[in-house]
Order: C-alpha cells, then sequence, then structure tokens
C-alpha cells in the first residue's frame, strides 16, 4: 500500500498535472476507488481490485459541453444525437500470438467462433456509430466496400500536410491518444492552450461552503495533496478507528454489538474507559453528536461559512459536562493536536447549547496505545488534561489560513512558491500554474 501512495504522489499525479484536468480528476478518483476497495473487498487480489475501480464512477469536468465540433469515443457517444456524425471506424491491430491461438482452439471445441464474436462486436460498435446522426452520416474509411449500399455514396478526398507542429510532450501524447482512439482526450490536450491549475483550485475553494477540523492544515503543499487533490493514504488505523467508534456508540446506547476478534481487545479498552468515566459523568447526553455553527461564531471574521463536526460522546453529572474523544493512535503524542480539536468542539457544544465554557470538561479517550517495544499488548487511557488558555488562537490561525486562500487564489500559490524542498506534485502544478 505504501508503494501504491508512493507512485501517485511520485509518478502518476505529477504526470497527470502536465497533462490536464482530466487526468488529474481520472487519477484522483482511480487513488479514491483503490482506498475504498482496500477497505470493502472481502477478498484483496489483483482481479477483485481492478473490477472495483472499473465499476467506479468517473469524475470528470463537463463545464466544455457547447461547442461546434465534439470528438468523442463511440462508446461515450451512447445516448447522445448530433446533427452531423464523423465517424472513423476502429481498425484493431492483429497481435495473435500462440496463447491466443491455443486459446481459440480451446474455445473452437466448445462450440465458439471467436472471429464470430469479434465481428459480432465490430457490427455493434459500427451500430451505435451510425445511429447517433441525426442528419447526416460520413465514414472515413480505407474499405468503402464494407460500408456501401443504395442508400449511401463514395467520395474519395484529400488531406493538405500539416507543417511547423510543436512537437512537444503534450503534441506527442495528443497524437498517441488519437492514434489509439481516444478523440476526446486527443482534443483536449490540443486545445490546451493556458494552464488550468489555477481555475480548479480555484473552484475547490469557491465551491468550500464549510470547514470542518480535519481540513485545518496550514501547509499548503499538503492541503493540495491532502485536500484538494485527496490524496491522503489509506491506513489500517482508520479502517480501526470507525469500527471503534461504531461498537462505542453502540455500548454507550446500551446496543452493545458483536466484534470481530482481533478488535476485541480495543472493544475491551472501550468497555474499561467508559466504567471509568460513568463514575463522575453518569448522564449520557449525545453520542456521534453533529454540530453546525458559523465560523464567525468561533472566531473573529465575516465570512459567510459554516464549521461542521461530530463529538464522539458527551456526558453529565449535576453540575459540568465532559466531551469525550475516542483515539486509536498508536501512542500519545499527538495528544496536544487532539486538544485543539476538542477546544474547538467545546466551543462549538457551549454555542449551540447556551452553556458556559467552565462547565464543559474535556477527555480524550486513547483505546490502542503500544508500548515502544510492541509486546502484543494494547492499553487504554484517559486523558483528562485541559487545553490551555491560548489554544484557540491556534486554530483560529489555521482557520484564517483556509480563509485567506478562498478569499484570494493567489496567496495559496504564493505560499506554495515558498515551500522548499524538490516535491514533485508542487514542481509541476507551479510550473502549470506559470502559464
Amino acid at each position: 500500500m505504501e508503494d501504491i501512495n508512493f507512485l501517485f504522489e511520485e509518478f502518476i499525479i505529477p504526470i497527470s498535472v502536465s497533462y490536464g484536468q482530466e487526468y488529474v480528476l481520472a487519477a484522483m478518483n482511480v487513488k479514491e476507488s483503490y482506498n475504498e476497495a482496500m477497505k470493502v473487498l472481502e477478498e484483496i487480489n489483483l482481479k477483485n481490485l481492478i473490477d472495483y475501480i472499473e465499476s467506479s464512477d468517473m469524475r470528470g469536468n463537463d463545464s466544455d459541453k457547447e461547442k461546434n465540433i465534439t470528438i468523442i469515443s463511440v462508446h461515450k457517444s451512447k445516448g447522445k444525437e448530433f446533427n452531423y456524425v464523423i465517424y472513423l471506424p476502429h481498425k484493431p491491430k492483429d497481435n495473435t500470438n500462440f496463447q491466443d491461438l491455443v486459446v481459440e482452439a480451446i474455445l473452437k471445441s466448445e462450440g465458439i467462433n471467436v472471429k464470430e464474436e469479434l465481428e459480432e462486436e465490430a457490427l455493434r460498435i459500427d451500430f451505435v456509430a451510425f445511429t447517433r446522426a441525426e442528419e447526416k452520416l460520413f465514414i472515413i474509411t480505407e474499405k468503402p466496400e464494407n460500408y456501401l449500399n443504395d442508400k449511401s455514396v463514395q467520395e474519395d478526398f484529400e488531406v493538405e500536410s500539416v507543417e511547423g507542429v510543436d512537437v512537444e510532450e503534450k503534441c506527442k501524447k495528443a497524437f498517441n491518444l488519437f492514434l489509439e482512439g481516444n478523440y476526446d482526450e486527443a482534443e483536449k490536450l490540443v486545445k490546451q492552450e493556458k494552464g488550468w491549475i489555477k481555475e480548479f483550485i480555484k473552484s475547490y475553494f469557491d465551491s468550500l461552503s464549510q470547514m470542518s477540523y480535519s481540513l485545518l492544515e496550514k501547509d499548503p503543499l499538503e492541503f493540495l495533496k491532502r485536500k484538494i487533490l485527496k490524496l491522503s493514504d489509506f491506513s489500517e488505523n482508520l479502517n480501526i478507528g470507525s469500527e471503534v467508534h461504531l461498537y462505542a456508540a453502540n455500548l454507550i446506547q446500551g446496543q452493545e454489538t458483536e466484534i470481530r476478534d482481533d478488535l476485541k481487545p480495543y472493544a475491551e479498552n472501550v468497555k474499561s474507559i467508559y466504567e471509568e468515566i460513568k463514575k463522575e459523568y453518569p448522564n449520557v447526553v449525545g453520542v456521534e453528536k453533529e454540530f453546525k455553527i458559523p465560523v464567525k461564531s468561533l472566531i473573529d471574521s465575516e465570512e459567510e461559512i459554516l464549521f461542521v463536526g461530530k463529538i464522539d460522546a458527551i456526558f453529565k453529572n449535576d453540575e459540568e459536562y465532559l466531551i469525550l474523544d475516542w483515539k486509536t493512535d498508536k501512542n500519545d503524542s499527538k495528544a496536544s493536536n487532539h486538544r485543539q480539536q476538542l477546544e474547538t468542539y467545546k466551543r462549538a457544544f457551549s454555542k449551540e447549547n447556551n452553556i458556559p465554557l467552565d462547565k464543559i470538561k474535556v477527555a480524550i479517550g486513547f483505546v490502542a496505545l503500544r508500548g515502544t517495544i510492541n509486546l502484543g499488548k494494547i492499553d487504554e487511557k484517559i486523558d483528562n488534561a485541559q487545553p490551555r488558555k491560548n489554544v484557540i488562537n491556534t486554530v483560529a490561525g489555521r482557520i484564517e489560513k483556509i480563509l485567506s486562500w478562498k478569499k484570494d487564489i493567489n496567496t495559496f500559490y504564493e505560499d506554495l512558491c515558498n515551500v522548499k524542498g524538490d516535491d514533485k506534485i508542487l514542481k509541476a502544478v507551479i510550473e502549470e500554474w506559470e502559464k
């Protein structure tokens, strides 16, 4: 899995940036589908993985629908109609090898004629192409006899030579795409006269109508990778975290559920922490409680944008409340960052329910702690330390940074340019932006 993540960050995404937006969107989709597949497939093997990715919906950019000439593959043209259609039948290469001949012979022994099957497939493709035309159909072919009938007219034509082609990487790629029959991708590359990345990133910030704590990344390169390009690494720990949170929620609500054997140590730790908390905070106020408040109620801002989140569990005694956050970290080194998140949630809970801040405490429930030397034991811990008074200033600074990028996309680019290092995605994006 680390190898796959490395490939996307070091090769696939940087190359996609130089080819254009559709490539980046496709790469993002494949990476996202891959992460999903690793979470949901019961049996992980190459065939199942490929099947899952191929069945995923491919996101795309449909902003260029209105144009005089549309170059499109036959497959993608299904369901669409055009006044005039110019069809270039695909001529498959004959790459038959010894193995193909053996398979062909085996299928023939079962009464299956491979050549007939392929011919029928070609006919189906022709049928789709023909039926896209509302007024006139033009077929460009070296074998007109395959298509002539009493309704058609045969004509010859010549093409003037094209000179002065700038054989840069983009043009070579477009030419190869054209030869492969990927006409729509080829056209987009040829027409791409200016950089697209600025508008791509701007559209992300323009569509940003709400924020969450997980969004608050001040490093512009990390924000680009993890939030805009969605290159967040899939982690088994994240998968475990989801199941542990579900188990904890059900337990607190009196709906104890079965959990798989390898997660039972985590479940026991959840029980232990819950029993300890009940001694001081016996009343359950809420579980997996979502909140949605204006950002300007958290920090000094005029932006009309919402801050959203979900509090794992809220408890209460006679006088005060306790907000608990379950964590499956292997150690407590990120406790201070977790307390920043809890301080934010604490203030949101206070605003939504009109409860004084001094009546709300927070705690972190670590349920997956390991020692420096892994002895196979998983420990738990309740971290009752309260956030420092000025911690909200740190959170406010991170929110303000995101809002500054949203307000003026050029500040995001300036911050990217100030990032040190030789990151390939960073280099590709800056080169594309400078166009």
